[in-house]
């Protein structure tokens, strides 16, 4: 059967919502039990590392199980996971400027994603993502975020998934927003099919500052810019006054570890 078409291209998560609830042919979820108990090793997980697994309702927007181990992740208790919901977690807990691109481009293509598999293609793939998140007591935390698909509706979304949140925060450098989408092959086991990374700063830097940053990174000075770019010693000048403004760099080398930290170099 073909997919109920959700007509906009891009669609938002309140788009998404709003589709849900509209749908007569839902898919029944059970009760959160059913499905903790058919991923019996994700419990075994929390209890090894500090880790968060979560049951997410898409329709509701509602957490219908958030494990202990949230609290050594986020500093918030399962209940108040459960309180918040997706969206007030988003708005919450994750950094500014990953829950606007979270909201504005990473869900969205996420639902484009799951436009593309069938539904049992999308119950074989796991969506991985990685944010930073704003503890409970303030200190700046990045997380990695794994979900499988337990539900879909009777066209093919999304509708009830199954999560895991893990601190990388010593081990992810820079803070590009990472979207891959891996399937499931009995053979390979799980193979990346698709992979997208998200940027606050490719919105804050013009494509010229970004050529400019690049140059810089390579010990160019300014008259060897404006040779190869074939602009004047002026007009780069006044680009690297304009980079270190929006940056707030101070100089050359936080420069280049905001150019290293951000994917631009």
């Amino acid at each position: 059967m073909a997919k109920k078409s959700l007509l906009k291209t891009e669609v938002t998560l309140a788009d998404y919502k709003g589709f849900l609830k509209n749908s007569h042919t839902m898919t029944v979820i059970k009760n959160p039990d059913y499905y903790l108990k058919q991923y019996v090793y994700f419990q075994e997980l929390a209890n090894a590392m500090p880790c968060a697994i979560y049951l997410l309702d898409y329709t509701s927007q509602k957490y219908l199980f958030v494990s202990d181990g949230c609290k050594q992740i986020t500093g918030f208790t399962s209940e108040e996971h459960m309180q918040m919901g997706q969206l007030e977690f988003y708005t919450r807990c994750m950094h500014k400027e990953d829950s606007k691109l979270f909201v504005d481009k990473v869900f969205v293509r996420f639902v484009e994603s799951a436009k593309e598999l069938s539904s049992n293609g999308l119950k074989n793939c796991r969506f991985s993502i990685n944010y930073r998140i704003n503890r409970k007591d303030g200190v700046l935390v990045k997380v990695l975020q794994q979900s499988v698909v337990l539900e879909t509706t009777t066209e093919g979304y999304p509708l009830l998934s199954l999560g895991i949140i893990i601190d990388i925060t010593s081990h992810k450098l820079d803070d590009k927003i990472v979207l891959s989408v891996s399937c499931y092959d009995e053979t390979q086991g799980f193979k990346t099919i698709s992979s997208n990374s998200y940027s606050a700063q490719e919105d804050l830097l013009t494509p010229r500052e970004k050529e400019i940053i690049q140059h810089i990174t390579f010990g160019h000075s300014s008259l060897k810019i404006a040779e190869i770019l074939n602009i004047s010693v002026l007009t780069v000048n006044a680009h690297r006054r304009n980079i270190n403004k929006k940056t707030n760099c101070k100089n050359v080398a936080e420069l280049v570890n905001y150019a290293i930290n951000s994917g631009i170099s």
